[in-house]
């Protein structure tokens, strides 16, 4: 348990102990690890009394031990590397860290022995490696696993619009040229190869499209995946529906601006004659 001190005590920034026992954010990590508040040239560091010794912590320790800190509002020693990373390293179930993490360190008799068992303790070793991989992920943000994902999940979008468009252009050709998408047998896996059979027109000419496009299009359905070529029947009357809405809407909007307008009904029979 952390001591609580004068108010006196309170005045720096980014002293190690505003850091301790608190979630922190990247922002706060990177203070506490590279901006963290250092005794000045003429301070004087309080004595502590333990027993009947009356001592205070040493500036060289700082340089010695490169993970220590000195609070100043708590007049003691931390391990900053450890007050960041060990609530991630330490399980529930284990012994929480002592002094130098969740408490100050102030015996300073014992102070160097007390260092060199701590830097050789496996939760700080642990820490250790957290904090180079916090160094070099803040020097490379392209090592951010969390932008990695990212950029994969762009990239992934990026593609499937690019082979969306084609598709629905395919789409809106047939629609123009008022012919029938598909045909007797156009189930399958989508080829850039011709075909032994008459696969549909919609195959067809989007096979057209993607032979007279750049390599980049070509390899868009060269490896899209089964789940997600967005060529079945189903995503074809989706995009025919949502077309059908578009040209609806438009209409309206044509009609809704003139005075007047007027509806010309036909009629259509089927193979029996039947209207």
């Amino acid at each position: 348990m952390l001591k609580s001190l004068p108010v006196k005590y309170y005045t720096c920034e980014n002293d190690i102990g505003n850091f301790v026992g608190v979630p922190l954010t990247d922002a706060d990590r990177r203070k506490a690890l590279f901006n963290c508040w250092s005794p000045p040239s003429g301070f004087s560091i309080p004595h502590v009394t333990v027993g009947a010794q009356n001592r205070s912590f040493q500036k060289q320790w700082l340089n010695e031990f490169t993970w220590s800190a000195y609070s100043n509002i708590y007049n003691g020693a931390f391990c900053k590397w450890c007050v960041v990373f060990a609530p991630q390293t330490v399980s529930r179930s284990a012994k929480p860290p002592g002094s130098l993490v969740s408490g100050t360190h102030c015996n300073y008799k014992t102070a160097k022995e007390h260092y060199n068992n701590h830097q050789n303790c496996h939760y700080h070793k642990l820490c250790v490696a957290m904090f180079d991989n916090f160094v070099q992920r803040d020097a490379d943000k392209s090592r951010d696993v969390r932008n990695a994902l990212n950029s994969s999940r762009q990239n992934a979008v990026d593609e499937n619009r690019n082979r969306l468009f084609h598709i629905i252009r395919t789409i809106e050709f047939c629609g123009h040229q008022e012919i029938p998408l598909r045909g007797h047998r156009d189930a399958g896996a989508f080829s850039l190869n011709e075909t032994d059979c008459n696969d549909g027109v919609f195959k067809a000419a989007l096979r057209l499209r993607v032979e007279a496009a750049d390599k980049q299009t070509s390899d868009l359905f060269l490896k899209a995946p089964g789940n997600a070529s967005y060529l079945s029947w189903r995503v074809q009357n989706q995009i025919i529906s949502l077309m059908g809405d578009a040209i609806k809407k438009q209409i309206l909007s044509d009609i809704s601006q003139c005075k007047y307008f007027s509806i010309l009904a036909d009629e259509t029979t089927d193979v029996s004659q039947t209207e």
